[in-house]
């Protein structure tokens, strides 16, 4: 876990559709032991894996947060009249 993803002289980003890191699970959600079939504990991988940003998907709720230097994003617009946080303008600039 503690080696970096193999890169170049360009920025990082990974695009995963689970949730690499238990950040990314909502508040109401804390306890839930389905926590597991949407998040992956995958925190230090995340933490040392030398991306600049990690964008994910299948969480309803928006989450952007940092873990070590990497940038762990989720902007989901969720289903119909879903509360979700979802912003159509949000632009990453890397």
């Amino acid at each position: 876990l503690q080696r970096q993803l193999p890169g170049s002289d360009l920025p990082t980003v990974v695009v995963t559709h689970h949730a690499p890191a238990t950040g990314s699970i909502a508040e109401q959600y804390k306890a839930n032991m389905l926590n597991p079939a949407f998040i992956s504990e995958m925190d230090e991988l995340v933490t040392h894996s030398g991306a600049r940003c990690w964008i994910h998907g299948h969480t309803h709720s928006r989450f952007d947060y940092t873990l070590g230097d990497t940038r762990v994003l989720c902007n989901p617009r969720g289903y119909p009249n879903e509360v979700t946080r979802f912003d159509p303008g949000f632009v990453v600039e890397i």
